[in-house]
């Protein structure tokens, strides 16, 4: 479902000229949500699982900013030439 809402985010904010911030809009909403349900209602060890996948969202997120950034620099350097 998370996948589903990526994509979908993705595909609404790349008609705005945001994909990104679409694709993590509708992307990262539940997980604190997953979290704090899987700590109340379950054991706490079940919150480890919900807690993994944010740090994932965090590395994947970091790569696309950085990959954004230096496509930015690239065509920057080429239009200065």
């Amino acid at each position: 479902m998370c996948c589903l809402q990526f994509f979908l985010g993705k595909r609404i904010g790349a008609r705005y000229g945001e994909r990104i911030t679409g694709g993590q809009a509708l992307g990262q909403k539940n997980t604190i949500l997953a979290i704090w349900l899987a700590h109340t209602y379950l054991t706490p060890v079940t919150a480890v699982g919900a807690g993994s996948y944010v740090v994932w969202q965090n590395i994947i997120n970091s790569w696309q900013l950085w990959r954004q950034r230096a496509r930015q620099e690239v065509k920057e350097a080429e239009e200065a030439d």
